[in-house]
């Protein structure tokens, strides 16, 4: 009895293998089925810490990444433009919202990277509470998602050119031990 078990043992492991093999065969072959991935590779880009983000050719977020590449000690603007908040108010918009968390993630990559939020507008008085509030709204916000206090600096000025309050942020890059204070107006 036991030898009959292990010839219907063996007989029924070679019909399951002899099933299978068109199977696995078929495993090797690439299926003309599969989509191609989407994206371009020149949508890629690779942060200063190694991770990538996918931000396209002229878009805002790669404007963003090259403003934040090419920092220096002396210190780059970047113009956050009146879609970054609800007219009037220091309420981020849909998009000024994506553009803050692109921001955190950008700092996030670059340790070494301070920046200075200021709050901009040629209206005095009247802009004045506005401007300030964006840029602490954008600081809070930053903070809040684990960007440390300092390497936060808030100001904010009058600007010839600015019909309307706009928040811009200069990076600089430099030692901790400098303290991150913002030129006078």
């Amino acid at each position: 009895m036991p030898r009959s078990f292990l010839s219907s043992a063996h007989f029924i492991t070679l019909l399951a293998l002899a099933a299978a093999a068109p199977t696995l065969a078929g495993c090797n072959e690439r299926s003309e089925a599969t989509a191609p991935l989407p994206g371009r590779s020149d949508e890629i880009l690779v942060l200063a810490d190694g991770a990538t983000m996918v931000a396209r050719p002229g878009s805002r977020d790669r404007a963003m990444a090259h403003w934040i590449a090419s920092a220096t000690d002396e210190g780059t603007s970047f113009s956050f433009d009146k879609i970054m908040f609800v007219p009037g108010t220091s309420r981020f918009t849909h998009q000024g919202l994506g553009n803050a968390a692109v921001l955190e993630t950008l700092l996030r990559a670059t340790p070494d990277l301070r920046i200075i939020l200021i709050g901009s507008s040629s209206r005095g008085d009247a802009d004045k509470a506005v401007r300030r509030e964006r840029a602490e709204a954008l600081s809070e916000f930053l903070k809040g998602r684990g960007i440390a206090k300092d390497r936060i600096a808030v100001a904010d000025r009058e600007n010839d050119g600015a019909a309307d309050a706009q928040l811009i942020a200069v990076a600089r890059r430099g030692s901790w031990r400098d303290p991150l204070v913002p030129a006078s107006n």
